[in-house]
């Protein structure tokens, strides 16, 4: 059977659990409750519950004092109303070709106004927590990040590897070149300075 390790393992890179922000589950305050109704869009489809967002923006204080009731209830059981979590899928026409082929329309998800404030709130509560967990490439639904800031850069990527006749890859890594002759170039002098080195290079 084999010893237990002695000495300390290394844990470089990891964190301490204490470190890691955890899920707040305290009630939601009536602030929260006054900023989530305060992003709601007005204009739009009420949902299943028929509660325009402008009903709920209009009620004020009662409005945000009875519905602040109606979620902190929520909270605590756990159980949504089933208005809250059904929502409308409605097919809208893309625009072109014949309207009669369903192919071409794209399905809009319309949640309930009261749904989308619990959403909200829920949002509010778990952020911290996803942040720390969410991966570098994710923008969308980030703080100070910009899906647009991704196309820019992908677009400037293309047109740079249009500006180049040939791209290679080592490891992992994109290298791009002018041309083939001036990769294989490059590589030929690699080897030959890691061969004065005493290294292997494959």
């Amino acid at each position: 059977m084999a010893e237990p390790p002695s000495g300390e393992l290394l844990l470089a890179g990891v964190l301490p659990l204490t470190s890691v922000p955890l899920i707040d589950k305290t009630l939601p305050s009536l602030d929260e409750i006054k900023k989530a109704v305060a992003r709601l869009k007005s204009g739009r489809t009420a949902g299943v519950c028929d509660i325009p967002a402008e009903l709920i923006k209009a009620g004020d204080k009662t409005m945000i004092g009875e519905l602040h009731a109606v979620i902190d209830a929520v909270w605590q059981t756990g159980g949504i109303l089933p208005d809250w979590t059904k929502s409308l899928v409605t097919p809208i026409w893309k625009g072109i070709g014949d309207q009669r082929d369903c192919s071409i329309y794209c399905g809009i998800t319309v949640l309930g106004v009261l749904g989308k404030v619990l959403a909200h709130i829920l949002l509010m509560h778990i952020r911290d927590y996803l942040l720390r967990f969410q991966g570098l490439k994710q923008s969308e639904f980030t703080p100070e990040k910009s899906t647009v800031d991704c196309i820019l850069a992908l677009q400037a990527l293309v047109e740079r590897r249009l500006e180049v006749t040939n791209l290679g890859f080592a490891d992992g890594a994109v290298i791009l070149v002018e041309s083939q002759e001036t990769l294989l170039n490059a590589l030929e002098e690699f080897h030959e300075n890691a061969k004065s080195l005493g290294l292997k290079a494959y």
